[in-house]
């Protein structure tokens, strides 16, 4: 059955993978964004503040995938702390458009940095379970920094768009996703890309001991494209693999799949964030729970760069 399909924000990185794939399956994909995507995005492309494009919009859209966000890696969120809080009046405007407009399904990609920072303060086998962050009952605790309070924020908006107007919202929140095409602003993309350079000593941002549950771009589609037709309303479910790694194994295993044995050497001055931030993965269902290992998914990056830099080592 091919849907009329909304992806805003679809000129960023888990956008234009999303709208590849569902135009792959017939699907009629429309992006708005700011800027245009990448060459190869077999989509039609409306560029425009979705703030402004709201006023005027007037098509009807079966399902909204709604990815648009101010956000970039963890030191534009600290060093730029009030320019997320733009992402309450982004997540307002197409929930009033979609209630508006009558579309049959909102997909609210979340985040990961709602979950509460004193549940992440030291390395723990205790996952962070969905029903930790309830914004229709709560209570609430203190989530990530400014980017966790506006997903917060959204999260709220969906759930009174399903509960005041009847609306069909789905909410993610994803993990550490990496992949081709991802921003050098983001750990894995800068981590790869020294690594190609075999630079050594090889840097980590901070201690190099923070964890995180990094997820592979085809999994966080699997998940997503398995699932949103059939997620119960406004329950959210996280995008994750269950499994922590901290950055000094990430940089390890980057150098070992490019082929050498660099120094790993921790830059303290850079912002690292939370301790250890891994989501359990109970409430995704068997068939859909990620399968790459960051050794496959890394290699899947070095395949990615152009072949001058592209390693000769490959997965054994």
């Amino acid at each position: 059955m091919s849907d009329r399909i909304l992806i805003t924000g679809g000129a960023g990185f888990l956008g234009q993978h999303l709208a590849r794939r569902l135009a792959s399956e017939g699907h009629d994909v429309d992006i708005l964004d700011i800027k245009a995507p990448g060459r190869g995005v077999p989509v039609q492309f409306i560029q425009s503040d979705l703030r402004e494009w709201v006023t005027s919009a007037r098509k009807r859209y079966d399902t909204v995938f709604h990815l648009a966000a101010l956000v970039g890696g963890r030191k534009t969120i600290e060093d730029r702390p009030f320019s997320v809080y733009g992402n309450i009046e982004i997540d307002r405007a197409i929930f009033d458009y979609a209630v508006r407009r009558d579309c049959g399904r909102v997909v609210y990609m979340s985040s990961s940095a709602v979950y509460p920072v004193d549940r992440q303060r030291q390395v723990t086998d205790d996952p962070l379970t969905e029903k930790e962050v309830d914004t229709q009952r709560g209570p609430l605790r203190i989530p990530d920094y400014t980017y966790g309070w506006a997903k917060m924020s959204g999260e709220f908006i969906a759930g009174l768009a399903r509960e005041k107007y009847g609306l069909p919202v789905v909410i993610y929140r994803p993990f550490s996703v990496y992949g081709p095409g991802q921003g050098s602003d983001y750990p894995i993309p800068a981590i790869v890309a020294r690594t190609a350079r075999k630079e050594d000593p090889l840097t980590i941002w901070g201690s190099g001991l923070q964890v995180r549950d990094f997820v592979y771009i085809d999994d966080f589609l699997a998940i997503v494209m398995g699932s949103y037709r059939t997620l119960p309303f406004a329950e959210p479910l996280n995008i994750s693999t269950g499994r922590g790694v901290n950055f000094h194994e990430v940089g390890q295993t980057a150098a070992t799949v490019a082929g050498y044995a660099p120094r790993i050497a921790a830059d303290a001055s850079q912002p690292a964030g939370v301790l250890c931030r891994v989501g359990s993965i109970a409430a995704i269902p068997e068939r859909l729970r990620p399968r790459v290992s960051l050794r496959e998914g890394l290699t899947k990056m070095f395949q990615h760069l152009s072949p001058r830099n592209r390693c000769s080592s490959i997965l054994n």
